[in-house]
């Protein structure tokens, strides 16, 4: 079950795929690792889906290469890649902006509304 799908590109093939995934996934720990590919996952909606209680919940995102961002798990690569986005979107500012020290708060907080709505991670 998906419990935020996006509002477009519903019937691309990428999208497809990953609910075919996710529909085959046979117990909590599957859909978590195939809702993890997407991006982050709010644990709150994922419990909430699967009928998890804290005490099922907590083994599920104690794994290996999970990070855990307030009520956030992501794995490792999706963290990667956002990782690089952010290096090259803030060196990318450096070049364009060399006299100033970086980005003020203000162009931070339209960063992190952009970021608020990618699911998706093309690195």
């Amino acid at each position: 079950m998906t419990l935020n799908p996006p509002r477009r590109g519903k019937r691309k093939p990428e999208y497809l795929q990953w609910l075919s995934a996710l529909a085959q996934a046979s117990n909590d720990k599957a859909a978590l690792e195939v809702h993890l590919e997407r991006g982050a996952v709010n644990l709150t909606d994922f419990a909430w889906a699967r009928q998890l209680s804290n005490e099922g919940l907590l083994p599920l995102t104690q794994q290996p290469g999970f990070i855990q961002a307030g009520n956030n798990l992501l794995n490792a690569p999706v963290a990667a890649c956002w990782q690089r986005k952010v290096l090259n979107t803030l060196a990318t500012y450096h070049e364009q902006h060399q006299d100033e020290p970086g980005p003020g708060a203000s162009a931070c907080v339209v960063w992190r509304c952009q970021w608020k709505t990618m699911r998706w991670c093309c690195c």
